[in-house]
């Protein structure tokens, strides 16, 4: 089936961030759940802690606790990237991307298990981690950041980056896919843009005196 590059191609999930946010989720539950009940039975005063102004606080972080957890809920399907006709985009809750085809030096397979052994990794990134060790991943090699590489590590997991050189892992469940996906649009954007150049060329000059 032939891409339709003047069209958005399909979404893929940013599989790092779905995997934080499922590990979010209950624990974010349980505790509006229990600063909830301890808000409730406040008046009953059986809980030390639940007097004024406990009991407010207590309200006020199942309210923000309760907030969390919907926003794991919902945020699932805000982080994803995602090829357009003109760049990749890789958004987040908080951030949207925009990665022109002109940066993209290369799309290759890479192994995250080589990129990031188990073995280098705390015991708490491990856990975390353990789903993707036996992964394939598209390394996108970049030849500038679109952005200042600092800010982009305020929003983005440290194991987007590649160790290696400038650019970002991709992980999506098919990588095959997704590698096919960058290549087929980032080509037909290039002859679009070398199309346009042949044809502003060949376009009469106008005559001068």
């Amino acid at each position: 089936m032939t891409t339709d590059t003047t069209k958005p191609g399909k979404r893929y999930p940013l599989l790092l961030y779905t995997r934080l946010l499922g590990m979010y989720r209950w624990p974010a539950f349980g505790l509006a759940v229990l600063l909830f009940g301890i808000w409730w039975f406040a008046p009953s005063g059986k809980i030390a802690l639940a007097e004024p102004p406990g009991d407010r606080m207590a309200l006020l972080g199942a309210v923000v606790s309760g907030a969390f957890f919907l926003f794991t809920l919902f945020g699932r399907s805000a982080a994803y990237f995602q090829c357009l006709p003109g760049h990749i985009r890789v958004q987040t809750a908080v951030l949207r991307l925009k990665i022109s085809y002109s940066r993209v030096r290369e799309a290759r397979p890479v192994s995250f298990s080589q990129l990031f052994p188990p073995s280098r990794q705390r015991w708490s990134q491990r856990r975390f981690l353990q789903p993707f060790f036996g992964r394939t991943g598209v390394g996108l090699g970049l030849s500038a950041f679109p952005m200042e590489e600092k800010l982009l590590r305020l929003f983005l997991s440290p194991y987007m980056f590649l160790p290696d050189r400038m650019g970002f892992l991709l992980l999506a469940k098919d990588w095959m896919d997704l590698s096919v996906q960058i290549g087929t649009y980032r080509d037909a954007w290039f002859n679009r843009r070398r199309a346009a150049r042949q044809t502003a060329a060949a376009r009469p000059r106008p005559s001068v005196g």
